[in-house]
C-alpha cells in the first residue's frame, strides 16, 4: 500500500533529519523502519528518485545514506543502498555532486569513495553494482567539477578517491596489488586505475554539447574545463600527466569556444600581426575571458610545454606511426595537418609570446624546423591545399621568431 506514495512520503520525512532538530532521531528511526517494511532495495530506489526530483532534500538524504553506511562491511554487501535502478542512482549522484550546497557535494563524494573504489568498480566479481565504464566516467566528470569550489574538504575526498586511499590518507588497495617499483603507492594506483578514467571524464567536460541555452550560462560552462585543469595542476601527482594526455582536446576546445563566442569575427591572419583577431577578442568580453583563462592554464605549465607539444603533434602527423590505440585515440581523434596549422596560427596570435624571451628565440625556431623538414621530405604525401596551408603557417611562425641579441652582432 505504501509503494505508490513511497517517494513522496520519503520527501516529506527527510526534512525532519535536520541536524539539531528535536525530531531528527525519531525521523531517522521512522525512515529505518520504513526501509524494513517496504524492503531496503525498494526504499533506497525511492530515496534516490527523490534526490533527483527534489533538490531541497538532497542534504538530509545524503546525510541519511552516509550515516547508515557500515564502514566495516564491504560495499558489495551493502549494495541495497544504491537501489535497484542503477541508472537513476548514477543520475542522482551526478546531480548531487554538481549541487550548489558544499555539504551535499561532500556527502556524495563520501558515498562515491565508499561504493566505487577504482580498483573494484569495474571488476565484475568485486564491484558493488554493475555499472558501465561510461557511468563511472560520468560520475567522475561530475566529481571533478567540485574542484571549482576550491574547498579543502571536497578536494581531500576527490583526491583520496583518485589516489586509492581513504579520507585519512591510508591506502585501501589490497596487499597483493602493491607494487614495489613505484616509490609512491598513490602514483602507482593513479597510473593503473584512475588516470584513463579521469582523462575520459575531463574530455567529457571539454566536449560538452549545448542545446540553445542561455549565453551567459554557456559562457560560464566554457570556462569550467580550463579552471578544473588549473586546479588539478596544483596536485603534482595528477595534473601534469592528465594535461599531457588531453592537451590537443584542450586546444581544440579553446579554438571552438572562441569561434562560438566571436562568430564571423574570428578571422585567422597569416601575416605577422594578428591585430584584427586580437581586437575582436578585446571587444568581446566572453572571448577575452576564455583567452585569459587558457593563458592562465598555459602559464601554469612549463614554459616550453605548449610549443613542445605542438611540435610532437606535427611530428606524429607527418610520420604516421603505427597507431597505438590508447585512450588518447578514443578521447581525441588524430588531427590532420590542416587542423594543426589552423590551431597553431590561432595560438600564435592569442597567446602572449613576449612573456618568456626563449619562446621567440628558441622554441618557435624549433617548431619551424620541425614543420619545414618533413614538408621538404614528404611533399608528395600532402595535397596541394595542405601544402599551401602548411607553408603559410611556416611564414606565420617565422614572422613571430626573434633573433637572440647575441646573433644580431
Amino acid at each position: 500500500l505504501l509503494l505508490p506514495s513511497l517517494q513522496a512520503f520519503i520527501v516529506g520525512l527527510l526534512p525532519g533529519l535536520e541536524e539539531g532538530s528535536e525530531i531528527s532521531d525519531r525521523t531517522d528511526a521512522l525512515l529505518l523502519r520504513l526501509s524494513l517494511v517496504v524492503g531496503k532495495e525498494v526504499f533506497y530506489t525511492a530515496l534516490w528518485g527523490s534526490v533527483l526530483a527534489s533538490p531541497s532534500i538532497r542534504l538530509p538524504a545524503s546525510v541519511f545514506v552516509v550515516n547508515h553506511i557500515s564502514r566495516d562491511a564491504p560495499g558489495q554487501e551493502q549494495k541495497y543502498m544504491l537501489g535497484t535502478d542503477h541508472q537513476l542512482t548514477v543520475k542522482s549522484l551526478c546531480a548531487s555532486l554538481l549541487d550548489s550546497n558544499v555539504l551535499v557535494q561532500r556527502n556524495n563524494l563520501e558515498i562515491v569513495l565508499f561504493f566505487f573504489p577504482f580498483y573494484t568498480c569495474l571488476d565484475s566479481n568485486e564491484r558493488a553494482i554493475p555499472l558501465l565504464r561510461s557511468d563511472i566516467v560520468r560520475i567522475l566528470s561530475a566529481a571533478t567539477q567540485t574542484l571549482l569550489r576550491r574547498d579543502m574538504s571536497l578536494n581531500r575526498r576527490l583526491y583520496a578517491w583518485l589516489l586509492g586511499s581513504d579520507i585519512k590518507g591510508n591506502t585501501v588497495v589490497p596487499e597483493s596489488e602493491i607494487s614495489n617499483s613505484y616509490e609512491d603507492q598513490s602514483s602507482y594506483f593513479f597510473e593503473k586505475y584512475s588516470k584513463d578514467l579521469l582523462v575520459e571524464g575531463l574530455a567529457e567536460i571539454l566536449h560538452q554539447k549545448f542545446i540553445d541555452g542561455d549565453v551567459e550560462e554557456r559562457h560560464h560552462a566554457y570556462l569550467k574545463p580550463f579552471r578544473v585543469l588549473i586546479s588539478l595542476l596544483d596536485k603534482p601527482e595528477i595534473g601534469p600527466q592528465v594535461v599531457g594526455n588531453l592537451f590537443l582536446e584542450v586546444i581544440r576546445a579553446f579554438y571552438s569556444y572562441c569561434r562560438d563566442a566571436l562568430g564571423s569575427d574570428l578571422k585567422l591572419s597569416y601575416t605577422q600581426s594578428g591585430n584584427s583577431l586580437i581586437s575582436a577578442i578585446k571587444e568581446n568580453r566572453n572571448a577575452s575571458e576564455i583567452v585569459k583563462t587558457v593563458n592562465l592554464l598555459i602559464t601554469s605549465l612549463s614554459t616550453d610545454f605548449l610549443w613542445d607539444y605542438m611540435t610532437r603533434c606535427f611530428e606524429e602527423c607527418f610520420r604516421p606511426v603505427k597507431q597505438h590505440y590508447s585512450v588518447r585515440s578514443s578521447v581525441s581523434p588524430p588531427p590532420t595537418v590542416s587542423e594543426l596549422c589552423t590551431l597553431l596560427v590561432f595560438l600564435l596570435d592569442v597567446i602572449p609570446l613576449e612573456l618568456y624571451s626563449e619562446v621567440q628565440t628558441q622554441y618557435l625556431p624549433q617548431v619551424l624546423g620541425c614543420l619545414v623538414q618533413p614538408l621538404a621530405e614528404d611533399m608528395e604525401a600532402l595535397s596541394l591545399p595542405e601544402l599551401t596551408h602548411a607553408l603559410k603557417t611556416c611564414f606565420k611562425v617565422l614572422s613571430k621568431v626573434q633573433m637572440p641579441p647575441s646573433y644580431l652582432d
